[in-house]
């Protein structure tokens, strides 16, 4: 099945894994997953990604782009993690090699 995103890129011809991850709230529901460039994309277009291979199932990813007001300079890319004790945590987020070379990236929005 080729995905939308490769057409639009011209890249219709390299196809992105698929795989079956359990869900929380849903056993065996299919999944699509893509690597971290893809993920990458996502967020600079604003939407939040994650890894299901993450320990924390509620952890995923957005991206600030600074704006007048801010202190930053420069876009930077952050954690969120919404059931802690102290409630939800937003943390600046780097990525580590694992993470880059990682074939499990989805859309926060399908997990």
């Amino acid at each position: 099945m080729e995905n939308s995103e490769n057409k639009a890129n011209g890249n219709a011809a390299q196809n992105l894994p698929k795989t079956d991850v359990p869900d929380t709230a849903v056993e065996n529901v299919e999944k699509e997953v893509y690597d971290f460039s893809w993920a990458l994309r996502q967020l600079k277009a604003g939407k939040f990604c994650q890894r299901i291979g993450w320990n924390g199932k509620c952890m995923y990813l957005g991206i600030q782009t600074p704006d007048e007001n801010s202190k930053m300079t420069h876009p930077y890319l952050f954690m969120i993690v919404p059931e802690c004790e102290e409630g939800e945590r937003k943390l600046p987020w780097q990525p580590a090699q694992v993470d880059l070379f990682a074939n499990d990236w989805s859309s926060y929005d399908t997990i």
